[in-house]
């Protein structure tokens, strides 16, 4: 049984993804919007795993810090009413190299998980205009976004232990949602690497062989396209009791709109290794 996602590794995961004298990405999880409590702490150490998928990028984020006639406002999915209507929030500090992921959840729909990256919009001297702009003045997204999941669905949260029979897998979903937060198939980047109905970074293309077939709404792979001998975390479905993570494909992706620290191909070999291990534990 397929799931749609909208769309573990092991908790070593952050540690294998480091990148030795560089300044990593920290992801700050805002639960503010967790009016009824479901973000138990079961469930944000499973978040929490999933985040380290990326906190081994090095890119320079620079602080955000408004004050006087510098202002800005964040506008992102609204993580209680991901089909509603957007969220402005006026002025929001950022820490040098930290994004902020608003999180909640939602009932309608068969979806998974919603996910997607923040835009925004501000007024200042030419300096502060330049810091929102974080080091990427083609996109909106290097401040963070949103990430909403169906709290009527059956979910598995457990890291050390893969899912069950009938369970879906938290932090393949987590994994799949962060991605488009940080830009894949939601961003200027990413549009501007889209050709018809295929990806043509110029990492991906290397990771693949050639153009990297998309899914009909151009903003995942194509159903079940593999990388390495394993599924593609950001094609759009999830099997029901199974796990998946980031692959070379997924991570040459996010190379190709703009993220730094990658992590090498020997690496996630390893790392995938340990993926498929951990979830034939529950098989």
């Amino acid at each position: 049984m397929r799931s749609t996602l909208s769309l573990p590794l092991v908790v070593t995961l952050a540690s294998a993804l480091a990148v030795t004298g560089e300044a990593a990405i920290v992801i700050d999880f805002d639960y503010s919007y967790d009016s009824g409590g479901w973000y138990t702490s079961d469930v944000k150490a499973a978040l929490n795993a999933a985040a380290a998928t990326f906190t081994g990028f090095t890119n320079s984020l620079t602080a955000i810090t408004p004050g006087g006639s510098n202002t800005w406002t964040a506008t992102f999915m609204n993580p209680s009413d991901p089909y509603g209507a957007d969220v402005n929030v006026d002025d929001l500090s950022l820490a040098t190299n930290t994004l902020k992921v608003y999180v909640g959840t939602f009932t309608d729909g068969g979806s998974l998980g919603v996910g997607g990256n923040g835009g925004h919009s501000g007024s200042g001297s030419s300096a502060f205009i330049n810091t929102l702009n974080r080091g990427d003045a083609t996109d909106a997204t290097r401040w963070g976004g949103s990430i909403s999941f169906n709290s009527g669905m059956t979910w598995h949260f457990d890291i050390p232990t893969g899912p069950g029979a009938g369970e879906n897998d938290f932090y393949s979903v987590a994994v799949h949602e962060l991605g488009h937060v940080l830009g894949f198939g939601t961003t200027a980047a990413w549009d501007d690497l889209v050709s018809g109905a295929t990806f043509t970074g110029t990492a991906s293309v290397a990771a693949y062989g050639g153009n990297v077939p998309l899914a009909g709404d151009l903003a995942h792979w194509q159903s079940g396209l593999m990388s390495g001998g394993q599924e593609t975390a950001m094609d759009p479905e999830l099997t029901v009791g199974t796990r998946k993570g980031f692959t070379a494909l997924d991570y040459a992706a996010m190379s190709d709109i703009g993220w730094t620290g990658v992590p090498e191909p020997a690496s996630l070999a390893l790392l995938s290794l340990g993926l498929s291990l951990l979830s034939r534990r529950r098989r």
